[in-house]
């Protein structure tokens, strides 16, 4: 499942795309557009991170790895989702030369009825 999202260089707020839907077993990877900037640097500048409250869950809930090609990121595999989590996710990375947070977004997991 991949949602496509669009995202305005150096916002930190989702401006189209569903960020919501998510249930547990859900393997959602987003394709964000970062408009306003040229190339993202598909290098090891380009991290991804995600925190449950203020703990790095980063290797709990990610898996593969991510790229960028022109001003796109293709975010790693979310993982293992759970129902009630809200996540809240950061990307950095280089754009047009500048070491940048490109992205921040909040992910919820949504219960399923009767479970």
């Amino acid at each position: 499942m991949t949602n496509i999202v669009s995202l305005t260089a150096h916002s930190r707020q989702v401006l189209e795309g569903s960020q919501g839907g998510f249930y547990p077993g859900n393997q959602p990877v987003f394709s964000i557009t970062v408009e306003g900037v040229t190339t993202i640097t598909d290098d090891a500048t380009l991290q991804m991170y995600v925190y449950k409250g203020s703990t790095n869950k980063s290797s709990t809930y990610l898996t593969g790895t991510m790229s960028a090609s022109g001003n796109v990121i293709t975010t790693k595999t979310f993982t293992g989702l759970i129902g009630g989590d809200v996540l809240f996710v950061t990307i950095d990375g280089t754009a047009d030369g500048v070491l940048l947070t490109l992205a921040e977004f909040e992910l919820r997991v949504r219960k399923r009825s009767g479970l």
